[in-house]
């Protein structure tokens, strides 16, 4: 894709799915598709001030060290990890990626002190209870937004394949 920012050179960029990025406030641009691939952009704007924003494990802000913890993914148990991308001193956000034919209960994503915001990157099933037969279908740009208390939830990987996340704790 192609970035046309005003007082600025065009700048080229090769994304990945699921890929996280940092824009100051007030960044004004417009992207051009170069390729003939699909391309679907969804747009987090925290509104409260963010400071100490920190690399974890994935460059999210250019030119920045990694703070990657020990180990490169935090391995929660064997039917999904949790790779932590990018936090500052009010929020966190990470990649999650539920293994196929498997379920995640969302309140081990929930921080005592704030609540979550998960986008879908490929689609999954939400369900109300854990072993539900059927559950809410969410596609790819779907979110959930959860606060501490909320009913259980799980997110449920009926497919042949990975089904990734991206998680926002908030907190606060």
């Amino acid at each position: 894709m192609t970035v046309h920012a005003p007082g600025r050179p065009d700048a080229h960029q090769n994304l990945s799915a699921a890929q996280a990025r940092l824009q100051p406030r007030g960044y004004a641009h417009s992207t051009a598709i170069d390729g003939d691939k699909t391309y679907r952009n969804v747009t987090v704007e925290l509104l409260l001030p963010q400071k100490a924003e920190a690399n974890l494990c994935a460059a999210v802000m250019a030119g920045q060290p990694l703070h990657c913890p020990a180990s490169q993914s935090e391995q929660n148990e064997s039917n999904w990890t949790e790779q932590p991308q990018f936090e500052t001193d009010r929020s966190t956000v990470s990649l999650v990626r539920v293994q196929p034919h498997q379920e995640m209960a969302l309140s081990r994503l929930i921080s005592s002190s704030g609540n979550l915001l998960i986008i879908v990157i490929d689609a999954a099933e939400v369900n109300s209870g854990k072993g539900q037969s059927r559950g809410k279908t969410l596609q790819q740009g779907d979110f959930l937004w959860l606060t501490k208390g909320s009913p259980a939830q799980s997110i449920r990987n009926n497919t042949e394949k990975e089904t990734r996340i991206v998680t926002f704790r908030l907190k606060g």
